[in-house]
């Protein structure tokens, strides 16, 4: 038994069929591998993210978040990717930040790809109740075929950040969207028990 909706974020409000099921897990494990490796084949540093590079070397010296010692002028845009490269370079140790940088960008972009397709296949989750379809990543596909999305996910910049960003913003809207509601104030209904098929 599980409550009418859903019990959690993770589970669809709509349950879909199992070969629904597979198809969308199926594909997302496809595009993440497609778009990491075309990404990792592509990969790069722009001169931009070599400043966001020193800034986190001085922090790592001790110095703050500047670009030469001593000097206080903000050298960075995205003061969360400075301190999330900052905490990856205080986590690797001796490993070179251009390394940190890269895998982070790239973590981080595959990680928003599969989210918006998690999105995605839970918008479409209630038109498919009681009927066999194929999830296909086709969005995600054009996508990922685009060069400058396979540059741009490596490139040491904040763009896997605000990639993934945006991945778990349209995931919980979605997620937000299914939610049984009640006419005034947007307020949760309470939950009906029912006997789940799945």
């Amino acid at each position: 038994m599980k409550p009418e909706g859903g019990s959690a974020l993770w589970t669809p409000a709509f349950p879909y069929r199992p070969l629904a099921r597979v198809s969308l897990w199926l594909s997302v494990v496809v595009v993440a591998v497609l778009f990491g490796w075309g990404a990792w084949q592509r990969r790069w540093i722009a001169d931009d993210g070599l400043i966001v590079l020193r800034t986190v070397r001085n922090l790592l010296a001790g110095n703050g978040p500047v670009f030469n010692a001593g000097e206080r002028v903000e050298s960075n845009t995205s003061t969360l990717w400075t301190y999330l490269v900052y905490f990856g370079g205080l986590v690797g140790g001796p490993v070179r930040l251009e390394y940190v940088a890269l895998t982070l960008a790239l973590t981080l972009s595959v990680a928003g790809m599969v989210m918006v397709m998690l999105g995605a296949g839970r918008l479409y989750a209630p038109s498919l109740r009681g009927r066999r379809a194929l999830l296909l990543p086709a969005g995600a596909l054009v996508y990922v075929a685009i060069p400058p999305a396979r540059d741009f996910a490596t490139s040491g910049l904040e763009n896997g950040l605000v990639m993934a960003w945006l991945g778990l913003l349209w995931w919980l809207m979605v997620v937000w969207s299914q939610a049984p509601r009640t006419g005034r104030g947007g307020r949760r209904s309470p939950r009906r028990w029912r006997s789940s098929p799945v």
